[in-house]
């Protein structure tokens, strides 16, 4: 599946609009299709984050890393448990980071088409998992048409969204009648847990209290 303009959904000829015809900037050999333009310190910040984990994930000793492998492949298996037959599937993964999680889903026989807004994460996870297809771009405002997917999935990644309403109405836009999203975050009433602190999980959560009855 090819991506689209984010701005009038026309289609992409390299990094050019055909319908707007605007030219999109490039950044780590990925057409930029963030919307609104990603300010520098954004940028900075998760790609820092990006590199920080990659190397802490990369690491055999000590506690901290132990236990970031531990949450992370616990999270992955968490998802991917609530996944309906992912074969030949269109599915659409919001925040994909390093790939882990894109390579369980393609794993499934899943068409993966994932995106980030991290050009650094971007850049590993392409390299990791070539059999997905990757866009860089931001999750209020995704590159893809109406209706593109049977399956969307975003694990940890809305807690990071400004605006939540816009993040989850561009997911059920690309969503097809009946397809099936799998959302994951951080539960804020576990903030506190030691296992949260030593995992470096302190940060914005989620309460259910939130979602129950929506």
């Amino acid at each position: 599946m090819k991506t689209c303009c984010p701005e009038c959904r026309g289609s992409l000829e390299g990094a050019r609009c055909l319908g707007c015809h605007r030219l999109w900037p490039s950044a780590k050999g990925f057409a930029d299709l963030r919307v609104p333009s990603a300010p520098p310190e954004e940028v900075a910040y998760f790609d820092y984050h990006a590199v920080d984990r990659k190397a802490r994930m990369g690491r055999s000793e000590g506690l901290a890393p132990a236990v970031t492998r531990h949450i992370s492949e616990e999270i992955l298996r968490m998802n991917v448990s609530l996944l309906p037959d992912l074969e030949g599937r269109d599915l659409l993964e919001v925040g994909c980071g390093l790939g882990h999680l894109t390579r369980a889903l393609c794993a499934k026989g899943a068409r993966v088409h994932a995106v980030d807004y991290s050009p650094a994460s971007l850049e590993a996870a392409a390299a990791a998992v070539p059999e997905a297809s990757f866009a860089l771009a931001d999750a209020r405002s995704l590159p893809f048409p109406d209706a593109a997917f049977d399956v969307a999935v975003s694990s940890e990644v809305i807690e990071h969204v400004p605006e939540t309403g816009r993040f989850l109405s561009e997911l059920r836009r690309v969503l097809r009648p009946g397809g099936v999203l799998v959302l994951s975050t951080p539960n804020g009433n576990m903030l506190l847990h030691p296992m949260g602190l030593a995992s470096g999980l302190l940060r914005p959560g989620f309460y259910r209290r939130r979602w129950e009855g929506k």
